[in-house]
C-alpha cells in the first residue's frame, strides 16, 4: 500500500512537470467551456419558447373563462359569452401545446433537441404534419452539436492518447524497464496503476465540466442526480474502452512514434470511419423524404373527403365511433359539428393509410441504427449521452407516440360536447385535458445495457494487455 502511494505520488509530480497535461487540461476547459455556452444557448432558446406558449395559454384561458361572466345585457357581452360557451370556439382558442420539456443534461447533449420538434399543437382537426428532423445517421450524431458529449466522445481518446502512447516504450528508450523488473518482479502493476491515474485524472476533469453545466442550468429546470451519476458512469466506461485500447497498443513493446501512429489510426477508424460506414449502409434502404409528396397527397384527400354525402361521412365516423351514435346522430343544421368531424376523422383515416408504409420504414431504419451500437463504441456513447438528456432519436419517437395518445383522448372529451349538444360551463373549464409529458421507461434498461457493454470491453482489452504485457516480461 504504501508503495503503491509512493508511486502515485511520483507519477503525479511527474505529469504536472511536463507541459502535456497542463496544455491539454486547458484545451479540455477551453473546449469544455465553449461546450457547455452553446448548449446552454441551445437550451435557454427552447425554454425561453415553452415558457412564451405557456403564457400566451393562460391569456387565453383567462380571456375565455372571465367570458362566462360577460355582461349578456350588451353586444359585445352576448357575443364573448356565446363563445366563452360553445366547445368549437373553446377547442379553437384552448388548443393543447403538447412539449417536450428539456431536461438538465440536454445542455451537455443537445443530440436532436435543435431540429426535432418540441412541441405539437393539439387539436382534432390535425392535418399532416412532416418531421422537421431526418433521421440522424451515426456520424452526423456525433458531429451535429459541439457539445458536452461531442468534447467527451471526440477529445477524450485523444487526450487519453496523448498521456498514454509512451507509457510502455519511454521506460526502453530510458532503460528503466529492467531496473523496474529486478526491483518488483512485474512491471505491469506498475504500468496498470499509472495508465489508472491518467484515467482518474481525465474523469476528475469531465467530471467538474458536469458539475460546472449543472451549476450554470437555466432557471426552471430541475436537476436528477441519478442522471448526473449516469453520465458520469457513461464518460467512465467509454474512457475505460479507450483506456483498454491504448493499453493494448502500448503493450506491444513498440516505439513511441509507432504507437503514436497506431494509436491514432485507432482513433480514425473507430470515430470516423466506422461511423461513415454505418451510416452508409443505413442510408442505404431506399427511404426517401415524402414531404412535398404527403402534403399534396393530403389536399387531394381533403378535398375527396369533402365531397362525399353527409350521410356517408356520418356513418364512416359511427364504425369508428359507434358510442357517439344517439337521436341526433344525422343532426347536420346550422351549429352542429357532427359533419366537420366525421370529415376530419375519415381524412385522417385515408391519411395513416398512406403514411403507415413510411413509418414502417422509418422505424426500421431506426431499428438499423440502433442495431449498429454494438459495433461502434463511439456512436454507442453518444446514443446513452442523448438518451440520458432526452434528447436521442429514441426519445423523439416515444414523443411522436405519447402526442398520438394525447390527441386521442383530447378527441373524445370534445366529441362529448359535440355528440351530446352541450356547452362548456365553469366546471368543464376545470376539466379540459392537459398535457403530461412522461419519459420513455426503456431508457434505463437502453443506458444500463450500455454502460454494461462499454466497461466489459475495456476490461477485456485491458486483460488483453496484460496477458501481452507479461509475455513481453518474461522475454526481457
Amino acid at each position: 500500500m504504501r508503495y503503491s502511494i509512493q508511486i502515485i505520488a511520483s507519477e503525479l509530480r511527474a505529469l504536472f512537470r511536463t507541459a502535456v497535461l497542463p496544455v491539454l487540461t486547458a484545451v479540455c476547459l477551453a473546449a469544455g467551456s465553449c461546450a457547455l455556452f452553446y448548449g446552454h444557448h441551445v437550451t435557454q432558446q427552447r425554454v425561453a419558447g415553452i415558457d412564451s406558449m405557456q403564457r400566451q395559454y393562460t391569456e387565453r384561458y383567462t380571456a375565455m373563462y372571465t367570458s362566462l361572466r360577460a355582461d349578456t345585457a350588451t353586444e359585445q357581452g352576448k357575443q364573448n359569452y356565446q363563445a366563452a360557451i360553445e366547445p368549437a370556439v373553446v377547442e379553437y382558442r384552448l388548443y393543447n401545446n403538447a412539449v417536450q420539456l428539456p431536461g438538465a443534461m440536454s445542455v451537455l447533449a443537445i443530440g436532436m433537441s435543435d431540429v426535432a420538434r418540441h412541441y405539437y399543437p393539439v387539436k382534432i382537426n390535425a392535418g399532416y404534419t412532416p418531421a422537421e428532423e431526418k433521421l440522424s445517421n451515426p456520424q452526423q450524431l456525433m458531429t451535429g452539436n459541439f457539445d458536452l458529449a461531442f468534447v467527451c466522445i471526440y477529445l477524450l481518446p485523444l487526450m487519453l492518447i496523448a498521456l498514454t502512447y509512451n507509457l510502455f516504450s519511454q521506460e526502453q528508450e530510458q532503460g528503466t524497464l529492467k531496473l523496474l523488473i529486478i526491483q518488483q518482479g512485474s512491471f505491469r502493476r506498475i504500468l496498470l496503476m499509472r495508465l489508472c491515474i491518467r484515467w482518474v485524472l481525465l474523469l476528475l476533469l469531465v467530471t467538474f465540466l458536469i458539475l460546472a453545466g449543472i451549476i450554470f442550468l437555466p432557471a426552471g429546470i430541475p436537476v436528477n442526480a441519478g442522471e448526473v451519476w449516469t453520465w458520469i458512469a457513461v464518460t467512465a466506461a467509454y474512457t475505460l474502452f479507450w483506456a483498454g485500447v491504448c493499453w493494448v497498443v502500448t503493450t506491444w513493446g513498440k516505439s513511441s512514434g509507432v504507437n503514436l501512429i497506431a494509436l491514432l489510426s485507432c482513433w480514425l477508424l473507430l470515430l470516423v470511419v466506422m461511423p461513415a460506414v454505418i451510416h452508409f449502409r443505413i442510408s442505404d434502404t431506399g427511404v426517401t423524404d415524402d414531404t412535398a409528396t404527403n402534403a399534396s397527397r393530403q389536399r387531394d384527400i381533403a378535398w375527396d373527403t369533402w365531397e362525399l354525402p353527409q350521410r356517408q361521412l356520418l356513418d364512416s365516423f359511427y364504425q369508428v365511433y359507434p358510442q357517439y351514435r344517439n337521436h341526433l346522430a344525422y343532426d347536420t343544421s346550422e351549429g352542429s359539428m357532427r359533419r366537420s368531424m366525421a370529415y376530419y376523422q375519415l381524412a385522417e383515416q385515408r391519411m395513416d393509410r398512406i403514411l403507415a408504409p413510411q413509418q414502417q420504414r422509418r422505424q426500421q431504419q431506426l431499428a438499423g441504427v440502433t442495431a449498429a451500437y454494438a459495433w461502434s463504441p463511439a456512436v454507442y456513447a453518444q446514443a446513452l449521452y442523448s438518451r440520458i438528456a432526452h434528447t436521442d432519436i429514441t426519445d423523439d419517437y416515444y414523443f411522436r407516440q405519447q402526442v398520438t395518445a394525447f390527441r386521442e383522448q383530447w378527441k373524445h372529451y370534445f366529441y362529448g360536447f359535440y355528440f351530446n349538444n352541450r356547452q362548456f360551463t365553469a366546471a368543464a373549464y376545470a376539466t379540459i385535458p392537459k398535457y403530461q409529458p412522461a419519459d420513455d421507461p426503456d431508457a434505463g434498461r437502453m443506458i444500463g445495457k450500455g454502460i454494461l457493454y462499454l466497461t466489459a470491453a475495456g476490461i477485456v482489452l485491458l486483460a488483453a494487455g496484460c496477458v501481452i504485457a507479461g509475455r513481453r516480461n518474461i522475454q526481457l
